[in-house]
């Protein structure tokens, strides 16, 4: 009797090493696939924020939105060399996409026994910016990007007429001239007066401005315009000193989104047509006219629609792929 137990204890004995071999092995294969996951995870999210960051460049800047898509790569985890050149293509309706790839050789550590060094792992992220947007709305979930006092939202109470062709860095007056009997440009967002134009200048509009009729604000209102704007102008020079219409921080408070306007029917308090956005950067002001220059960046919750034509910011970027 006790030789049978002795053999059976030690069968039982190799039965267990047997069984803890595997469940090592089991181990050490689950933990080197948890290392190429956790670093496919990461590499994903570094190429989904560089696509979104350099697609709002385009189509315009080019150069622009590349760089600044490997930018954020790098600064997302990512190593120049593991980054390959961003593409920019075309979408749908005309709106270009922009393509950010990146390989990264991720070492086994327990694989190597079965003569496993090393496994590739790449990932891609593609986005565009929908369509042109067909209203904005800088409410208090979209204005923590623009300050926190002066500039909180871009969305501000002076058109631009739509029947111009705008071009990137092209020089922009606002308020020079009158637009039609009793107008010089602004609109009543919100409601009219002096002190509303200006913090509506100042601080931004923080309703939902559509496609379709908006009232006009009669009068030049030099006061509140070169107060509202120096407002803007002075919190940009003090958060981004060395910012300019072609470089500057996404914050910038010189950075405007303004309503796109038919203004054939402008005759003093009245009626006017909006029919699209543009984005503005403001250089200067002075006896209520404005010195600006066209750029191309995303509008603040902007609702797109493909139907509308380019005239400058599109909606909101997004990921297709």
């Amino acid at each position: 009797m006790k030789v049978v137990l002795r053999k059976s204890r030690g069968q039982v004995g190799v039965l267990y090493a047997m069984a803890l071999i595997g469940l090592l092995g089991g181990v050490a294969m689950c933990t080197d696939v948890g290392v190429m996951y956790l670093n496919w995870h990461r590499m994903q999210r570094a190429v989904d924020a560089a696509a979104l960051a350099g697609v709002t460049y385009l189509p315009e800047d080019t150069a622009t939105a590349i760089s600044t898509a490997e930018t954020y790569g790098e600064d997302n985890g990512l190593a120049a060399s593991e980054i390959a050149p961003p593409l920019v293509g075309a979408g749908a309706n005309g709106i270009d996409t922009l393509t950010v790839s990146a390989t990264r050789n991720v070492p086994y550590y327990f694989a190597r026994v079965l003569g496993m060094t090393t496994q590739k792992v790449s990932v891609t992220a593609v986005a565009e910016a929908p369509a042109p947007a067909s209203s904005v709305q800088c409410g208090s979930s979209a204005s923590a990007g623009y300050g926190s006092t002066v500039g909180e939202c871009g969305l501000i109470p002076i058109g631009v007429d739509n029947s111009t062709t705008y071009s990137y860095l092209q020089s922009v007056t606002l308020n020079e001239g009158q637009v039609g009997p009793g107008d010089w440009g602004s609109l009543a967002l919100g409601s009219n007066g002096g002190n509303v134009l200006r913090s509506n200048i100042a601080n931004g509009y923080d309703g939902l401005v559509s496609v379709g009729n908006v009232l006009t604000e009669p009068g030049k209102a030099v006061g509140p315009v070169d107060q509202g704007f120096m407002d803007r102008i002075n919190a940009g020079l003090s958060s981004d000193p060395s910012g300019t219409a072609a470089s500057h921080t996404a914050n910038d408070p010189r950075v405007v989104i303004v309503p796109l306007v038919n203004w054939s029917s402008a005759q003093g308090k009245g009626y006017v047509t909006v029919t699209g956005f543009a984005a503005l950067w403001i250089d200067s002001v002075a006896g209520g006219t404005i010195q600006a220059n066209f750029i191309s960046t995303v509008a603040p919750n902007g609702t797109p629609d493909p139907s509308l034509a380019y005239t400058g910011p599109l909606g909101q970027p997004r990921l297709i792929e």
